[in-house]
């Protein structure tokens, strides 16, 4: 029996239109065959496949929300407890600072440095036969022509207050920066 090619194209046709609409069935229903030894097409069929993915699709989604929240309450965490270091490095500065200028003061009443000269000679230094002037604005020191004594600098009593402020701020505030980098090594997950 010989086909023409017009019977072939028409079994062609046949047999794409059914092989199409079993897909679509397939892919909208699922196979409901027995067919054990197919996973995907096994009693369950297709759909039952599909909605184990659709499952650990949400699983997976769900447990990235649950790491983002998490996330979220480690920042907090460690944004609070450097809000507190920093309250308590500022406490600790104005403790300090009240402590100092007054132990400053105290001494500056006790005839400690001259209170209130005005700066307008610089400071006079005798070295023998010379007299040298050093002004401490400028960046130039005079020679001393190899002599021994150095010249002598007046320091101030508001010279004195301010390297005081300086001073106990840059300690206070390289405790913080030391105790924010403690804080930031730490495990602080939340358990």
């Amino acid at each position: 029996m010989t086909l023409s090619l017009r019977q072939i194209g028409g079994l062609f046709a046949l047999f794409f239109l059914v092989g199409v609409s079993l897909f679509q069935t397939v892919r909208i229903h699922g196979a409901q065959l027995d067919l054990p030894l197919v996973g995907a097409i096994g009693p369950e069929g297709l759909l039952a496949e599909n909605m184990r993915l659709k499952s650990e699709a949400n699983n997976a989604n769900s447990a990235r929300d649950y790491a983002r929240f998490l996330a979220s309450l480690q920042k907090a965490r460690a944004e609070r407890s450097y809000r507190q270091a920093t309250k308590e490095t500022d406490n600790a500065i104005e403790t300090s600072l009240r402590n100092e200028l007054a132990r400053v003061r105290s001494f500056v009443a006790a005839g400690g440095l001259p209170n209130n000269q005005i700066r307008a000679e610089p400071a006079l230094a005798a070295t023998g036969d010379h007299d040298t002037r050093i002004d401490a604005r400028s960046s130039e020191l005079p020679k001393l022509d190899g002599l021994f004594d150095p010249p002598i600098v007046r320091v101030f009593a508001a010279d004195v207050e301010l390297c005081t402020i300086n001073t106990v701020k840059a300690r206070e505030w390289r405790q913080w920066g030391m105790k924010l980098q403690r804080l930031s090594s730490r495990d602080s997950l939340p358990k």
